[in-house]
């Protein structure tokens, strides 16, 4: 039962105060949306030098994360996901365009699938493949019991069809998942007086929504914080590195996906994966222009691991029961 897992794996990354690490397998990209930073050439590892390095950090790390750029045009993905469920949770984030029945079936080991829906504005093939591809991912989140979230990335230019989104997604039971752009530009920042009451209506909105009972992942005061983020008036100090962590493409630590990587590939042998788990912290900006709810997750698991474990649990265990 998958239940159990989850709560073996994150009890372990409690006891090693490690939340997660994110597996970057290819920085290739279907899709060039203009906010994001993670997608670029890449010179991909092969699965076997992904899962030499998932059993490196075993030890360290239980929680799996394998995304891009896009995930699901690195062709060894399904071996690396099988590898890592082994090793504890496996999960895929993907944009889901070219997502088929063929790629589910051959993950067998998946435990969570995150899929970005939101319109940037950069494609509508982006919105109409997301969508269409809902019931397919829904039923066999249902039959094979692992988690299903959307991801939602708000910009100035998609602020209004947010709340679409959330209730298209809950038309099938769907879980959603709130980014807030984290370099904006010029295309997709608030920062005219209008744009910015865009953003509280709909901060409003969502947590009106909320309090309704929608299935909306991120808690109350990140979704409060949109507005004073973007005005100046929030700041983050960051902790990626610490309890969360990325590796890129290449084998290198990063501290996250949308910092420069450090050291020396992870798979070669003669890497001091200690040593550079201990220093990647130094590589982390004091001050980051970042309202990624990874942020709010990780405060809290820092604060607490154990108490942040058994909520996720009791959430997670309330979600299986109202499929």
């Amino acid at each position: 039962m998958r239940i159990r897992k989850w709560a073996n794996a994150t009890l372990r990354a409690a006891w090693q105060r490690s939340a997660a690490v994110n597996l970057i397998v290819t920085r290739r990209c279907d899709l060039t949306c203009s906010y994001c930073t993670a997608y670029g050439k890449s010179a991909d590892l092969s699965p076997q030098d992904w899962i030499k390095i998932a059993r490196r950090i075993a030890h360290r790390f239980s929680i799996f994360t394998v995304s891009g750029g896009e995930p699901l045009l690195y062709k060894g993905l399904p071996e690396v996901i099988n590898a890592l469920s082994e090793l504890g949770i496996a999960g895929l984030c993907t944009n889901a365009r070219t997502l088929s029945e063929s790629h589910l079936q051959a993950m067998q080991g998946l435990d969570y699938l995150n899929f970005s829906i939101d319109h940037s504005g950069d494609s509508d093939a982006s919105l109409k493949s997301a969508y269409g591809k809902l019931p397919l991912m829904a039923e066999y989140a249902r039959r094979r019991s692992f988690e299903l979230r959307g991801t939602a990335v708000i910009t100035s230019r998609n602020v209004n069809s947010i709340i679409g989104v959330a209730h298209e997604l809950a038309r099938y039971h769907i879980p959603l998942n709130l980014q807030l752009v984290q370099r904006p530009g010029p295309l997709n920042a608030f920062d005219t007086p209008e744009k910015v009451a865009g953003l509280k209506a709909l901060q409003d909105e969502l947590l009106a929504l909320k309090r309704s009972g929608m299935a909306i992942d991120e808690p109350d005061d990140y979704i409060a914080g949109f507005v004073p983020f973007v005005e100046g008036r929030a700041a983050v100090h960051c902790m990626a590195g610490k309890a969360y962590l990325a590796i890129d493409s290449d084998g290198r630590l990063l501290p996250c996906q949308d910092t420069p990587a450090v050291g020396a590939p992870l798979h070669h042998d003669t890497t001091d994966i200690e040593s550079a788990l201990r220093t990647l912290p130094q590589a982390v900006p004091d001050q980051c222009r970042c309202w990624w709810n990874c942020y709010h997750r990780n405060a809290a698991w820092v604060q607490n691991p154990f108490a942040f474990v058994t909520r996720s649990l009791l959430d997670r265990q309330t979600r299986v029961t109202n499929k």
